[in-house]
């Protein structure tokens, strides 16, 4: 038996389930640069929005706040009970990554280039094809190819790495 109901209850749960789901974002299929992910920012002691500035593989490296424009590494989702804690577990060793370079495919890349000239990696500065560059962590690089208007590849001692560039 079906119980009768106000059409005006109706309507506002109707539209109070569709104000919700509003605010549902569709879940990114995976972490590229210059895309949005959440991650919990020191500054503002808040998990935030932050746009992917470095990947180490598939793994995010660094973040910039949208709110405080702060770049630093990626914290991920912050812990809401401090009792738990996860152990960290290490790739196996006999997956193989593509953003491996081996020294000789690195020296034939940074061969012949004027390392002396080397441009500080800053997100807002454009880089060009067999551009090289001296990042902070990663070391002196080679631009190997342009993805897009804000994306590089870039051969790193320790391998490939994808950086965003050329952002206001």
């Amino acid at each position: 038996m079906r119980l009768w109901c106000p059409l005006g209850l109706r309507l506002n749960r109707i539209l109070w389930l569709k104000a919700r789901m509003d605010f549902i974002k569709p879940a990114a299929s995976s972490p590229a640069p210059g895309r949005e992910v959440d991650s919990y920012c020191g500054s503002c002691k808040l998990e935030l929005a932050h746009v992917i500035v470095a990947m180490d593989g598939s793994r995010i490296a660094k973040v910039q706040c949208n709110t405080c424009r702060k770049t630093h590494s990626h914290r991920g989702q912050q812990a809401t009970n401090n009792t738990t804690t996860t152990a960290k577990t290490k790739p196996s060793p006999t997956r193989k990554t593509k953003s491996n370079l081996t020294h000789s495919e690195y020296d034939r890349l940074i061969g012949g280039r004027d390392i002396s000239r080397a441009t500080p990696y800053k997100i807002t500065t454009c880089f060009t094809e067999k551009h090289v560059i001296d990042h902070p962590k990663f070391g002196l690089g080679v631009v190997i190819r342009i993805l897009g208007d804000d994306k590089v590849e870039v051969g790193f001692p320790s391998g490939v790495k994808v950086l965003v560039h050329n952002r206001p």
